[in-house]
């Protein structure tokens, strides 16, 4: 996307010089699009020293990283408590967090200090520290990182490498923000971006509608119901349907939670019309995909 190749752009003298100052490869990435992960979008290689790693495009946990828990530690609580909800705590070792409550608790903590920690949580030997990227709403739009190993990256040094990661930070934000001031289409393509997470990160809540999102964007609706249109396709509506359709097959296929259930979860009228709609996407009434497709990976 170019809002990704520009948050690459932006960032990149900022991960070389903080990379030279802390002796760690330092790194910028986003969450992943329709995904519970994070991705990198670049991870400088040392130059020189030991440390870790990894390609662009590789994708992180966001309960076990520092740049994870970066990207949703400031979120909206209700935003969060929508991923949270259905996320997956895969236990990687020791020092995995894998309990919700926890974990939460640990992001309000990681909030009130500025900057998030990984203290082995998914490699042994490995520590990271990580800043959230905010706009103009303080928002996560990102997140900029360092990780290297334990002995390098110490508890001790932490403190002032997340005052240098958090000046870097505000930085890349406030360039990002000029940059959209003078794009409209930049400006336009950031914020559908946004949308289509909150869309997706709201389908549990029920009763939450497109026009919800618009206000939820400070933007007009009219202004939201084009742009989408343009960005990707389908109105918004559309999208919020498609979406609904994926999460109905998902709990259909995993869960035993009644028709009923699933069409007042989904936020539709009733069963019938819920019923009605699954079936012109699918061939299938709700019914009968659960029988032919339940516990079955497709």
């Amino acid at each position: 996307m170019a809002t990704d190749k520009l948050l690459i752009q932006l960032s990149h003298p900022h991960l070389q010089k903080l990379e030279v100052a802390f002796g760690c490869a330092v790194g910028v990435g986003v969450i992943a699009s329709g995904k519970q992960t994070g991705r990198v979008l670049s991870l400088t290689s040392l130059s020189h020293g030991l440390g870790f790693t990894v390609p662009p495009g590789y994708e992180f946990p966001l309960h076990a990283s520092a740049p994870g828990k970066a990207l949703i530690a400031w979120l909206p609580e209700k935003e969060l408590d929508a991923i949270l909800g259905r996320y997956r705590f895969t236990r990687y070792n020791e020092n995995t967090i894998t309990n919700r409550t926890a974990f939460k608790k640990h992001l309000l903590e990681s909030r009130q200090r500025g900057y998030t920690t990984d203290f082995a949580e998914e490699f042994d030997g490995c520590h990271c520290l990580g800043v959230p990227i905010l706009n103009e709403r303080n928002y996560p739009v990102g997140t900029i990182w360092t990780t290297g190993p334990t002995k390098t990256l110490t508890a001790h040094r932490m403190p002032l490498f997340a005052q240098r990661l958090r000046k870097a930070a505000c930085a890349i934000a406030i360039a990002l923000r000029e940059k959209n001031i003078h794009n409209p289409r930049m400006y336009q393509a950031e914020k559908i971006r946004d949308a289509k997470r909150l869309l997706e990160s709201r389908l549990p809540v029920i009763g939450f509608t497109v026009e919800n999102a618009a206000v939820e964007l400070h933007v007009s609706y009219s202004w939201f119901r084009k742009a989408f249109k343009q960005e990707t396709g389908l109105s918004p509506n559309a999208y919020l349907l498609r979406l609904k359709l994926a999460h109905a097959k998902r709990l259909l296929r995993t869960r035993k939670q009644s028709i009923q259930g699933i069409a007042e979860r989904l936020g539709f009228e009733s069963a019938n019309y819920f019923t009605i709609f699954f079936k012109s996407k699918t061939g299938f009434t709700p019914s009968q995909f659960r029988q032919r497709y339940s516990f079955r990976r497709f």
